[in-house]
């Protein structure tokens, strides 16, 4: 890591005799918004005048317009800007506004009025949404294709699809065993009658914690109330160059630490668990014994698999079992030194005994390479769907020399069940709006059943599930634990559902949309200088 010195003699070479100058987002912030002694000086050479174009690799960072990275971003002052992302589009259509705002200021409505027109029409329609709600979110949808085609260009993983091996994709949807139904309901029981419901993060933790094995959640509530601590701040870390998915201690914890204090949660946690003898049993987890299946299968395939997961306490949980199981594995998650890393990655990718790499999904989602594997299990999710698909980029990347094959657990008819849809309905907004797929809209009602019971013991027709899965592992996976298994589909079975064409408008409408649209844009152009200086002229006087 160079020194401030250093640092400043860097800036003014590239200042003075230009080139190309990187530097880390954490970097800049710092540099250009922290007080210190040559801040002027650095804001100078970085700000203003500043370089003749920005470069911003995974602007989806960017997505808030009050975050200090942003502000100091905005600061910059620059002929163009060129913003990289593979996911513009993560949460809402907000995130995607911000972006575009960054990149071409002023170029969309503003943001009160770009709400009106699309992000409302657009975002809140469902399958089961009015036909004339579906109708006009397909118009709005078209409207803004239109309008940021000409500040877009879009390659999504179909360029790879040309050069890579095939990649299939499966949702595996597994029954809560007894212990964890018991537990379930317990916690549904408890949210209603404390405070803890008041935050959403916590519920997910400590429902998804169930979800993964009762033994991770006995130590989420009883085991670490001691151990847990507030997560540091950026600010505080001794390296200032650390992004979020490095904290050591992950978001898990700092979320989950005031349940953690709860007497509630932990007399909760003794009175169920205190009378089972090995709380640590595998059988008590369905998933579980779905992903010792499909490691056990992997091994047998010569083929490596990646366990990636969202909680630290279920890698920790699954790393040892599987240990016991005489597999040899690695792993990286946020408490990994950055240095040390890439060491740990090389070794198993080359590796000929290694065969798991546990991963946490924040420090696996970027800048991890780990083409040795073309297995992996998402063992849950989380309510951002982008890190799930980031995590997929780990192992389908260039370098890849085998089929690849993902595996997205879920505890069927549980919050992550209904996280599923939710994912797929927030993919299905990107997808069509930036790459112009049209992914199965969900239903609102199933959505917004975050805290029903789950069903108990739901019946399931293996050989119905068998038909639809080709992977021989998942089918033997399936065959072997088929009491466990409540459903299984491929990704694009269940996600697909064509493309967003001209044909389901009216022509009236089509002609309407582009007409508007080629309006904005020459008054736009046209006015280009006075919206440079902070200007915004009325969207709604034209569309």
């Amino acid at each position: 890591m160079a020194s401030a010195s250093r640092r400043l003699k860097y800036l003014q070479h590239w200042y003075k005799d230009g080139g190309i100058l990187l530097m880390s987002y954490e970097q800049f912030r710092i540099s250009v918004l922290r007080e210190s002694h040559d801040r002027d000086l650095i804001r100078t050479m970085l700000v203003d005048p500043g370089p003749a174009i920005l470069i911003a690799d995974e602007a989806h960072r960017i997505k808030n317009s009050t975050s200090q990275l942003t502000i100091a971003l905005q600061l910059v002052k620059t002929r163009a800007r060129l913003c990289l992302t593979g996911s513009p589009l993560q949460n809402n259509l907000l995130e995607f506004y911000h972006v575009v705002e960054f990149a071409c200021p002023n170029y969309l409505p503003a943001q009160q009025e770009f709400n009106h027109l699309y992000l409302k029409p657009i975002q809140n329609v469902y399958a089961d949404s009015p036909a004339s709600n579906i109708y006009m979110a397909k118009k709005q949808l078209f409207k803004l294709q239109l309008l940021t085609a000409d500040i877009i260009l879009r390659r999504d993983t179909t360029i790879l699809a040309k050069e890579l091996p095939k990649k299939i994709e499966y949702y595996v949807g597994c029954k809560l065993k007894e212990l964890q139904y018991k537990g379930y309901e317990s916690l549904l029981h408890l949210f209603k009658h404390t405070d803890i419901q008041e935050n959403p993060m916590i519920n997910l933790c400590v429902l998804r914690a169930i979800c993964n094995h009762p033994s991770v959640l006995n130590q989420m509530a009883v085991g670490r109330q001691d151990k847990v601590m507030p997560v540091p701040t950026i600010s505080t870390q001794r390296n200032h160059e650390l992004e979020e998915s490095d904290i050591a201690l992950e978001e898990e914890m700092m979320e989950i630490s005031t349940a953690i204090k709860t007497t509630q949660l932990m007399a909760m946690a003794e009175k169920l668990f205190d009378t089972i003898p090995d709380i640590d049993d595998p059988r008590h987890s369905s998933k579980t014994e779905v992903i010792v299946g499909i490691a056990t299968a992997c091994r047998d395939a010569n083929d490596k698999l990646v366990i990636v997961s969202h909680s630290i306490l279920c890698l920790d949980y699954l790393e040892n079992l599987l240990g016991t199981l005489q597999f040899q594995t690695a792993r990286i998650d946020g408490s990994t030194p950055a240095t040390e890393r890439q060491p740990i990655i090389e070794t198993f990718n080359n590796s000929t005994t290694q065969h798991i790499m546990f991963l946490s999904a924040r420090a696996g989602s970027l800048g991890v390479n780990i083409t040795g594997a073309n297995r992996m299990i998402l063992c849950d999710s989380d309510w951002n769907p982008q890190h799930d698909e980031q995590g997929v980029g780990r192992v389908y990347r260039y370098g890849q020399t085998k089929d690849v094959f993902i595996y997205r657990l879920y505890t069927y008819t549980t919050i992550e069940h209904k996280l599923l849809y939710q994912s797929i309905h927030k993919r299905g907004i990107a997808s069509r709006v930036v790459d112009n797929d049209k992914l199965s809209l969900q239903d609102k009602h199933e959505m917004r059943k975050y805290y029903a019971l789950p069903q108990r013991n739901p019946s399931s027709n293996t050989n119905r599930i068998l038909s639809k899965i080709q992977d021989p592992v998942l089918r033997k996976v399936i065959e072997e634990n088929a009491s466990d298994v409540a459903d299984a589909v491929s990704k694009e079975t269940l996600e697909r559902d064509g493309v967003q064409a001209e044909t389901e408008l009216e022509i009236a409408d089509i002609e309407k949309a582009r007409k508007e649209v080629k309006g904005y844009q020459q008054l736009y152009y046209s006015t280009k200088s006075k919206r440079s200086s902070g200007g915004r002229d009325s969207y709604s006087d034209i569309l």
